[in-house]
Formats: structure tokens, sequence, C-alpha cells
């Protein structure tokens, strides 16, 4: 992201059903393995067949629960637990997830990651049917569509739910007695099972099973519903898919290096990229450096195919994504406080590797450092093309206005032109989308490209608030 300028984005998800395992520890261990998804706010429900249980608040997982007793306190046999970044709905306590809703038919515990883009009519249709709003958030209207829908069965519910949702979605549900996921029919946002001998578990990311004692089964596929129950895990129709749009920026930047969506690592595509920008922008330089962290793996994948070492050139404090701060105050605090340098750059023209450049707000912090340690030349390259539209489907960045390539005009060479003057840097160069595309590894019409010009799965309005509901008076 433009210099670590952490994207504000989607949200993590696990789930588990084990009913001779500490689920509640194991869900923690898993959220804690996927913060980065969200910062600010974290969750865990469980079940022990009578109850619910359910306990959360702002703040990382380590805050929320900060002590193995605390978390050894929500019993049962099945968990869901959520990681939040806010893209509907501003970072207020009533937002935090997992959501508990009960309806006429039972209740429920659901974690989201994604954004509905048709949530204004389909709240105002349940407002004017009588249900009343606790949250300012897009899953507590999916969380009562669920809990009121016709159908025998959960999975039946669910499958009546799942068309009126236009947008990006993976959830989770915990009942009584069951859990459920869901991923959208585009597959937008990654879903991913694990399974040990004895139980079920799924993720947002398929890296977090790295960290667990839970091999990687399979992704959850565009469209389908999978429940984990005392039968184990079965697989269920929910729609099928007609056109997919897999995020682009997920395996650029979002996700852990070791994860999977769509069959593709997301390591492998970054190494790639790197590769391509080293081939494509051939430039004399005597070292690479990586912002930190997405761009270590580009700039590994550009020194393997220019023969330019790399070196660490950047220190990164990594407690927080700047891009995943909501507030523009405190990204401006944090910008200023999350970079320094090592000496090694001193006297040295630099090839600076980033995932990609957004609003652009971070990158004149890091450029200075760089200038201030002596470098003697600087050559900004990033893995991601100009990003000149906003994102309505999980990322934060829903104006126009915050894109800087769209301020510069939105066309590749003058923007890299106008840039490159704006930051006083020799040069700035962007992958194209074609070396976009080529890197993933997958077809152009599996892939979501909205941001950067391209296409999209999704019929997407012209515009989305992110503050669509706080108007309405639920609690702060």
């Amino acid at each position: 992201m433009p210099f670590g300028e952490s994207l504000g984005h989607a949200c993590g998800l696990y789930t588990v059903f084990a009913p001779n395992a500490p689920v509640a520890w194991l869900t923690a261990r898993a959220l804690d393995g996927q913060q980065t998804r969200g910062q600010e706010g974290a969750g865990i429900a469980t079940t022990d067949g009578e109850d619910l249980h359910l306990k959360k608040g702002r703040g990382l997982v380590t805050q929320v629960f900060p002590t193995q007793r605390l978390v050894r306190k929500l019993t049962g046999f099945a968990a869901i637990g959520h990681t939040r970044y806010s893209t509907t709905g501003r970072d207020k306590v009533c937002n935090v997830q997992p959501l508990k809703v009960a309806g006429p038919n039972g209740e429920i515990c659901l974690g989201h990651n994604g954004n509905l883009v048709n949530a204004r009519g389909l709240r105002r249709e349940l407002e004017a049917n009588g249900e009343a709003f606790e949250t300012t958030t897009d899953s507590e209207i999916i969380a009562k569509l669920v809990t009121r829908a016709p159908g025998r069965t959960w999975v039946d519910k669910l499958r009546y739910v799942m068309p009126l949702l236009r947008g990006s979605y993976c959830v989770s549900i915990l009942t009584k007695d069951s859990v459920l996921m869901a991923r959208d029919p585009t597959g937008n946002r990654p879903l991913c099972i694990g399974k040990t001998n004895s139980y079920w578990a799924a993720a947002s990311e398929s890296g977090v099973f790295n960290n667990q004692p839970v091999e990687f089964f399979r992704e959850v596929e565009p469209g389908e519903i999978v429940v984990f129950d005392e039968d184990g895990m079965t697989s269920h129709q929910g729609m099928i898919p007609t056109s997919l749009g897999i995020c682009v920026f997920e395996l650029i930047y979002f996700m852990r290096p070791d994860s999977i969506l769509q069959g593709v690592e997301a390591y492998g595509v970054r190494y790639r990229a790197g590769q391509t920008l080293a081939r494509s922008n051939p430039t004399p330089a005597d070292l690479v450096i990586g912002v930190p962290r997405s761009g270590f793996y580009a700039a590994d994948g550009y020194t393997a195919e220019s023969g330019i070492p790399v070196a660490h050139g950047i220190v990164a404090n990594l407690l927080f994504r700047v891009f995943l701060n909501p507030n523009q105050a405190e990204r401006k605090i944090r910008n200023e406080l999350k970079y320094s340098t090592t000496s090694i750059i001193s006297g040295k023209r630099l090839i600076v590797i980033d995932d990609s450049i957004v609003r652009g707000n971070s990158n004149n912090r890091v450029i200075q450092i760089l200038k201030m340690a002596g470098a003697a030349e600087v050559h900004i390259r990033s893995t991601f093309p100009p990003i000149i539209k906003p994102c309505y489907l999980g990322i934060d960045m829903a104006t126009k206005k915050e894109l800087i390539a769209a301020r510069f005009g939105g066309v590749t060479e003058e923007v890299e032109e106008k840039l490159a003057r704006h930051w006083d840097v020799a040069s700035v160069r962007y992958l194209s989308v074609p070396e976009l595309v080529e890197a993933i590894g997958l077809p152009m019409n599996m892939i979501c490209l909205r941001c950067v010009g391209g296409r999209s799965a999704v019929e997407l309005p012209t515009s989305f608030r992110k503050e669509e509901f706080e108007e309405v008076g639920a609690v702060a």
C-alpha cells in the first residue's frame, strides 16, 4: 500500500466447530493471525447448545482478549470470531462484530467481511416493516434478513437471503447447534476451509492455518454455503456464480503472503509483479528497497530479475497498518511515526518498491526520510496500476478525490511525470493493467479491476457513503 499507508479494508473471519477443543482460544489465536485485516475491533461468539456467548470490544485482539482466562470463559463447542475494519458504519462500539441478532426464527451471531452496495434500500425496506437497528453497519441488515427469512433450515434461510444482497460478502453465522459460512457469487473476498482429524475450521485467509493445528482443505466456492455441525462439514449451493470478480488488491496488498485466493498464492503474485517491473522499467541503481511489508516480496522479484541487490533500507513500526486507520488526522500522525531508515542507503541510487499508491499521504514522508538519510537518487516503483476509481466493495477509498492518481489526471504516463515532480524524485513507474493480470495468473474476466478503470462483476452505484446510516441515531 502506498508506503504502508494502510488502506481501510474488509475484515477477518474465523469459525470453528470442535466439541472437544477450546474453541474460543483457537479462535482468538486465529484472529491474531489475521489482525492486519482489521484493527478497530475484535470479538468472539460461542455456543454451548443452549446459549450464545459473546465478548467483543474496540481495539486489537490482544487488547480485547488480553488473557487466556478471559477467552476461556467463552464456553462451547463452536465459535465464530471477527476483526473489524469499518467500510460501512464508523469505528463505533455498536458496530464491532460478531453481531447478536434475534428474530422470529431464533437468535444468531454474525460476522461479515465485505460491503453491500444496496444496503440503503434493504434497510429502508426492513424499517418500513417495523425493524429497528442498533448499529450503523450493513452487517446488521444481513443478520436481520437471515433471522426473518422463510425456510425450514438455516441453510434454506441463507439461500433465500443471498440473492437479495448486492456487493461483496463473506459471512459466518453461529446458531445454537451449528456454524454456517457463505461467500458471494463473485468470490470477491477470500474464505477458506481447514480441517484436523477431529474438527473443522474456516478463515478469511488460508495462511492462518499455517500457525494453527489445522490443515488447509479448500476454498469456499463463490456462491457456496458451508455448514459445520455434529455431522461434520456439508456443502450447499447458495447461488450459481454468473460472473466472478476476485479482488486483485487482496493478492497485492491485503492478504498474508502465504495465503491463497482462487488457487493463487499472494507471495507468488507479488514476486512476479516485481520481476515484471524490473523487465518493463530497467533503471540503473545500487540497491532495491522494499517498502514494508508487501513491498518486500515484490522487491525479491525485482532484484532476482534485475541483478541489483536488495537491502532493508526502511524500518517500520508494524503494529498498525496506517491505511487501515479510518481517521485522516490519526493516519497523518501514524505516518510520521511509522518509518525510519538504515544507514545502508546513504549515497545510494535506490529503486523503491511499493505495492500500490492510493492516497499518497505517506509517500512524502517516506521520500523525505530517504533523502534525509542521504539517498543519492530515488526511483519509485508500484506493483499496482494507477488507482483512479473508488472501491465500494469493502476497501475504504470511497471517494475519487482521495485518489492521487485520479487527481493527477488518471493517464499513467501523465501521472508518473506529475508524481515524480510532486515528490521531487528521479522517476515514478507503475505496473500496467495487463502486466498486473499476467502476474496474478488468472483470466481478466475472473477479477475485479474497477479501481484501475477495468471491469467489475457487480453493477455499482455512482457514489457511496461510509456514514450512510450514522444520522439514524444508533448508539455510540
